[in-house]
C-alpha cells in the first residue's frame, strides 16, 4: 500500500522532489504527513520516502506521457487469442482504483462486475454507476447495495421525446481519470 500511495503521490503533486534542502520539508508538506506516517510504521524513514519520490520521478520522466492501448476481448473458454480477458482487465482495474470510477452500461447484472464494483466503492470515495433509465438498473443496484464503505452515485440517462425509443447503450469503465475500457461486448452489463 505504502508504494502505491508513494506513486500516485509522485504523479500528482508538485512537490520538487530534488530541491535543495527539502528533507527538511518532507514534514511541512501536508499530502505528505500521512505518506510519512505510514512510512515510519514500516520502518521507512524521511530519507527513504525522499528517495523513493526521486526514484519515481525519474521513472515517470523516462516514460511516454501515453499508454498504449491493449485489445481487450471476451471469447469462449479454450479460443487462442492475443487479447486479454475482459474479466481479468475488470478485476486488474476496479481492484486499483483509488480515487474515482465511472461505470456505464446499458444495464448492469454481471454478478462478478457487480461484486467487483461493490468491493471497490469500500476503497474508492468517488463511485458514478450510470445506466439506460429503461431497464432501471441503476434503481435495482442503488436499492440493493450494501453499507460497509463509500455509497456510489447512480444515475439514468433522461428521457427524450424524439425519437421515443431512444436509450443510452454505453458500455465503459474509467478509473482514476487513467484507464478507460470501452466494451462492444456485452461484459459489463452482463
Amino acid at each position: 500500500m505504502l508504494a502505491r500511495d508513494l506513486a500516485d503521490l509522485a504523479r500528482s503533486t508538485s512537490f520538487d522532489a530534488f530541491a535543495p534542502g527539502v528533507i527538511a520539508e518532507l514534514g511541512g508538506q501536508p499530502e505528505l504527513a500521512s505518506i510519512l506516517r505510514s512510512a515510519e510504521s514500516e520502518g521507512v524513514d524521511a530519507r527513504g520516502v525522499l528517495l523513493a519520490l526521486q526514484v519515481a520521478r525519474i521513472i515517470m520522466a523516462s516514460q511516454s506521457k501515453y499508454e498504449p492501448a491493449e485489445f481487450v476481448a471476451t471469447v469462449p473458454l479454450g479460443s487462442q487469442t492475443q487479447a486479454r480477458p475482459t474479466q481479468v482487465v475488470l478485476r486488474e482495474m476496479l481492484t486499483s482504483a483509488r480515487r474515482q470510477i465511472v461505470a456505464l452500461g446499458y444495464e448492469i447484472t454481471d454478478r462478478s462486475c457487480i461484486h467487483l464494483l461493490r468491493d471497490a466503492s469500500k476503497i474508492c470515495p468517488d463511485t458514478i454507476i450510470i445506466c439506460d433509465r429503461q431497464k432501471g438498473s441503476a434503481r435495482r443496484l442503488a436499492s440493493t447495495w450494501p453499507g460497509g464503505g463509500f455509497t456510489p452515485r447512480f444515475y439514468e440517462n433522461i428521457e427524450l421525446a424524439d425519437p421515443p425509443q431512444a436509450s443510452m447503450h454505453c458500455k465503459a469503465l474509467l478509473v482514476d481519470s487513467a484507464n478507460l475500457l470501452v466494451c462492444r461486448q456485452p461484459s459489463i452489463d452482463g
